[in-house]
């Protein structure tokens, strides 16, 4: 426990303190800051990708992501062969040279976190970056990158695919989504998204309404309506490449279990992040004016109403973390927001101190929760060399 408090403190330490030196560098002009591969940008992402990739057993999907690298060079029978040519070959390449599975989830989290950069970069939307820090880890947005370790490269790639939709350029955007898809065929159900936001900036403008969309969700999610029909979605799983692991007996199992969820503090903080951010929407585009933001914030919305909605049906969620993915960076406006707009106003100050409070709280909570039931977490930190 204490050595998970230590790691994860670390990390948001580092982004912090290179994330406030290059929005300061590029406050004063100077855009070196905006290069991707400026020290200010690869200290971080390096120190991320070394971090990630010296842990064991992060992720529920850890164990068999490990064993999937350690025999895929060995032509087992058993050895998965459904997974995506791009996966598949950084995988078996590095795994036939000998490179220790180290190095293999290092350049998962690498390319998971370059990408997240390069979109700030590319976008000149430095002056994030501080707050990037904290809502990376208190989001447990990190978790799920290692977890559903393709899935979550390809969302990133996604991350940066929507720059091209800000510029118009069809074809750059497509050949983003059919990068990602290389490593998670799902990343084409993107596509349309570019049609979509050539049509308007952004779709979710009136406060009152998302608050009742919100109120709607919760009461939807109480009522297990999706969970019933998990199996009608077989085909459609099929399409999208998960089928591998959802058979009609894990589907099964998978709508009983959570049938039974319940609503926790773990779900209750992501809810009321939600909440602030939606009571400060207008605030946040009218300050910021960015197409960017506008498209991040709908996807953030979307998600998390998605997210509450299904939270007693997981594989329904699976298609939506592609706009999940969003969520802290979404978040991360909202920080600055506040922050920069404290003195203004109290309700501001105590909005910023109580957000920070909730970020760390769910860190805490989940840390705690691995510790005492490892059953019910996976975020407790282990290096692989001291199991």
């Amino acid at each position: 426990m204490v050595l998970s408090l230590i790691i994860y403190s670390s990390i948001i330490l580092v982004l912090y303190l290179t994330g406030k030196e290059s929005a300061a560098r590029y406050r004063n002009l100077n855009y070196s800051a905006s290069i991707i591969f400026n020290w200010r940008n690869f200290i971080p992402i390096t120190f991320f990708a070394f971090i990630m990739g010296q842990r064991y057993d992060v992720g529920i999907d850890y164990l068999s992501y490990l064993e999937y690298y350690q025999n895929i060079s060995k032509d087992y029978l058993y050895v998965r062969e459904d997974m995506e040519r791009g996966f598949r070959f950084i995988a078996k390449t590095m795994s036939e040279f000998g490179f220790h599975f180290f190095f293999f989830f290092f350049l998962c989290s690498f390319i998971q976190i370059f990408f997240i950069y390069l979109t700030i970069v590319k976008t000149k939307q430095l002056e994030v970056l501080p707050y990037i820090a904290l809502t990376l880890i208190g989001s447990m947005e990190f978790l799920s990158w290692t977890n559903g370790i393709r899935q979550a490269i390809a969302a990133c790639i996604i991350v940066f695919s929507t720059y091209y939709i800000h510029e118009k350029k069809l074809i750059k955007f497509t050949i983003c989504v059919l990068c990602a898809s290389l490593f998670h065929q799902s990343a084409i159900i993107f596509i349309p998204i570019y049609f979509i936001y050539n049509i308007r900036q952004q779709y979710f403008n009136k406060i009152w309404l998302q608050l009742v969309i919100l109120v709607i969700s919760i009461y939807i999610s109480r009522l297990n309506v999706f969970a019933d029909y998990v199996l009608a979605f077989t085909r459609f799983f099929e399409l999208i490449n998960y089928s591998h692991r959802f058979n009609e007996f894990t589907l099964t199992q998978i709508s009983e279990f959570y049938a039974d969820a319940k609503w926790g503090i773990r779900s209750i903080i992501p809810v009321l992040i939600l909440l602030i951010t939606i009571l400060y929407s207008k605030k946040l585009k009218n300050n910021f004016n960015s197409r960017q933001l506008n498209m991040y914030y709908d996807f953030y919305f979307f998600s998390e109403i998605m997210y509450i909605a299904t939270k007693q049906s997981y594989l329904i969620r699976r298609p939506f973390i592609y706009f999940h993915t969003f969520g802290f960076i979404a978040s991360a406006y909202l920080l600055k927001y506040l922050y920069d707009n404290r003195k203004k106003s109290y309700v501001n100050l105590f909005a910023f101190i109580f957000v920070i409070f909730l970020f760390i709280m769910l860190i805490l909570v989940n840390i705690y929760i691995s510790y005492i039931k490892p059953e019910k977490g996976d975020v407790s930190y282990m290096f692989f060399w001291l199991k």
